[in-house]
């Protein structure tokens, strides 16, 4: 029986970083299919993930860009060329900061409440969780967080965490159109959805699951001096989405 969600995984020089290994177990034992992207790596990155999907040729595809568009492009591109093909769409960070066995976890609190139309990891720092980043990072993150939640006027506590799951019904209102930022674009898909369903709707077709566990890895693509331009793109995205 075909699977019926597929989980998208963007992927720019990840060649030294994939872990092939977990991926082939982890496809190998769950009914899910995955969607790897090069997103025009100048490394080997392509090379990796033909072998990774080798033997999990009816599980798993590639979709190779040739130019480098950044993570949002290359997960709207994903998105849009699935199609009606899978009824939960998602995506997630290459780098493994979370064990694949979240994916797990979310998935099924989506499907057992039909009512949602997405769940989203949420990187919660609390007792009985293991949750591990630097203390800047940290710090930097909640600052991020508090503005982010207030341009969207919802309280949520995480919207960059990288692992999030969709009701096909939710792509083409989130991703028919480019985003404003390269970073930032789950800000803009939240916008979208809730321009879409109305503000007193979220909650009710929405929700956030803390993680269980999640490691920060060593070689993000996302430099210090990128961080620097966040407030400014946060701006943008807020003056198009509440101003004009």
């Amino acid at each position: 029986m075909p699977s019926n969600t597929v989980i998208i995984v963007p992927c720019y020089n990840e060649a030294e970083r994939l872990d092939v290994q977990s991926f082939l177990d982890f496809i190998g034992a769950h009914d899910y299919h995955f969607l790897f992207v090069n997103d025009g790596s100048t490394d080997k990155t392509v090379e990796v993930l033909k072998q990774l999907t080798a033997p999990l040729s009816t599980k798993t595809s590639i979709l190779d860009l040739q130019k480098n568009v950044g993570k949002a492009e290359a997960i709207r591109q994903a998105a849009i060329s699935i199609g009606e093909q899978y009824e939960v769409i998602g995506f997630m960070d290459a780098d493994l900061a979370m064990p694949l066995s979240e994916i797990t976890r979310l998935h099924e609190a989506l499907i057992s409440n039909s009512e949602k139309k997405g769940i989203w990891g949420s990187r919660v720092k609390i007792l009985g969780n293991d949750i591990q980043r630097t203390a800047s990072r940290h710090l930097i993150g909640r600052i991020f967080a508090t503005f982010a939640s207030a341009s969207l006027k919802l309280p949520i506590y995480d919207t960059q965490c990288g692992l999030k799951l969709f009701t096909k019904a939710c792509i083409p209102i989130a991703f028919s159109e480019p985003f404003i930022s390269k970073w930032l674009f789950d800000i803009e898909v939240i916008f979208r959805l809730k321009g879409n369903l109305g503000k007193e709707n979220m909650a009710k077709f929405f929700m956030e699951m803390p993680l269980t566990k999640w490691h920060e890895i060593g070689g993000s693509k996302i430099r210090f001096h990128h961080m620097l331009m966040f407030p400014l793109e946060l701006f943008k995205i807020h003056y198009t989405y509440n101003i004009k």
